[in-house]
């Protein structure tokens, strides 16, 4: 009974004192002030959530080509950047468009034609011996960050 009691009790001062880390944990992801305060707060700012789903997605993109490899099957990811579709021409305005294409050492940004160009190219026997990588199809964008 004691542990069902120290679970519910979990945010409170008594709790606190018998079980400090516990009770920074918590007081770390309350909202301070109506924002989130990053834990730990010693994180780095690669910790950001953006970096960590990229992170996320490569060690998947690993461990599922690990998995498959002895059944000959090849897994692989496409990391596009930004990509000018109709949808895109249609809704980025030129002046930011201009901004956009600055950022990137190939000075245009990608199309749809690129990424269908790097997904035949993993689909294709070319690629027979290449397994579990990100491409990343950005223009060299991930080179100047």
């Amino acid at each position: 009974m004691a542990r069902v009691r120290r679970w519910q009790s979990h945010g409170n001062v008594s709790d606190a004192k018998e079980h400090p880390a516990r009770h920074e944990a918590t007081q770390s992801r309350q909202h301070h002030h109506g924002l989130l305060r990053r834990w730990p707060p010693s994180a780095p700012p690669s910790a950001h959530p953006v970096f960590r789903r990229q992170a996320g997605i490569e060690i998947l993109t690993q461990v599922v080509a690990a998995q498959a490899g002895p059944y000959n099957i090849r897994v692989n990811c496409i990391a596009p950047e930004t990509i000018l579709t109709e949808r895109n021409k249609q809704r980025i305005p030129e002046a930011q468009l201009a901004a956009l294409v600055d950022l990137h050492p190939i000075k245009r940004l990608g199309t749809p034609e690129d990424v269908a160009c790097a997904a035949l190219f993993l689909a294709s026997d070319d690629a027979a011996w290449i397994t579990g990588i990100v491409l990343d199809v950005a223009g060299g964008a991930v080179m100047v960050r």
